[in-house]
Order: C-alpha cells, then structure tokens, then sequence
C-alpha cells in the first residue's frame, strides 16, 4: 500500500506559489546582500585611497635634571609635507627611539595643535584616536619628561618619531 499522498491541482499550485515565493524572497535576499559588499567594498576601496599621512622624526634633549622636561611641535611643512585643506586626523603614532631612551622612565604627552588638549601616552611607543576628526594641518606637539633618571646622566637624547594619519577630503 502506497502512503505517499497525491496533490490535487489546488494544493500543487499551492505549493509551487509558496515555492516561488521562498525563491525571490532568496533571490532578494542575495541581490540585497551582494550590494551590500559591493557598496562596503566601494567604500572601503575609496577609505583606502584617500588614506594618507605626515610623519617625521626629531631628536629632543633634555639638558639637566633640574629641568627634567622637553616639548617639540611636529608640523607637516616641517617635513615637507602637504595637507590638503579640510583633512581630518584618522590616528596618531609616536614613539621614542634610542639606547638612552631605554635607561629613562619616561611621562609622554601628545598634544594637537597646542598643548592644552593632551593625552598621556603609554610607553616608548604609542597610538591614539583622541584627536581624530581634528585638523590634520596642525601641529603635533609631543613633551617627554623624565621621571626616574636610571643609570644616564644629562644630558639625555630621545629621538623621536611622530606619524599623522589623516583623510583628505
């Protein structure tokens, strides 16, 4: 005995319309999906394009433990580079370089434009998102203190690199 049940027309039809139905729903779904990559790929591919940075590198002295501190501002043209106007900061990188470097604890501020908007940074090598959206034209001002001395004496050199990420517009 056969269990298998036949449709009859209505219920075939019935079926094959919920069938359909299911089959665009996916179709949609794919066309819907695969715009949604092509329009991040577009973007990300644009991002990338209009990616760009300033950096360079300046060595910094500080001369005397009675005045343990040294600041050095970072501008683009310094390093002979230009910033498109209307660029905004994406990411900032700075990092202290050298065999004295290492024998000096050492407290870093980064600072955009001038140096009342800071961040402290951690370690000899540092990166931050605080100044994004931030004009990219300005300068970058970065201030080492020295805060145990270790085994070097004054005067102490830090050669240090500053890097400006930035989107042009």
């Amino acid at each position: 005995m056969n269990k298998s049940k036949k449709l009859d027309g209505s219920h075939a039809r019935a079926f094959i319309s919920a069938s359909e139905v299911n089959m665009k729903k996916r179709n949609q779904y794919k066309s819907c999906l695969l715009m949604l990559v092509q329009v991040l790929t577009s973007f990300l591919l644009l991002s990338a394009a209009q990616a760009q940075s300033w950096n360079g590198t300046i060595t910094m002295q500080v001369a005397s433990k009675q005045d343990p501190r040294t600041l050095a501002s970072f501008s683009p043209s310094q390093f002979g580079a230009t910033v498109p106007v209307g660029s905004v900061i994406s990411g900032v990188n700075v990092s202290v370089s050298g065999s004295q470097a290492d024998m000096v604890s050492l407290r870093t501020f980064v600072c955009h434009n001038e140096t009342t908007r800071c961040v402290q940074a951690l370690g000899k090598s540092f990166y931050t998102q605080a100044f994004n959206g931030l004009d990219a034209s300005k300068p970058i001002y970065v201030s080492h203190e020295i805060i145990v001395w270790g085994t070097t004496f004054p005067p102490v050199f830090l050669p240090t690199a500053a890097a400006v990420l930035y989107v042009a517009p």
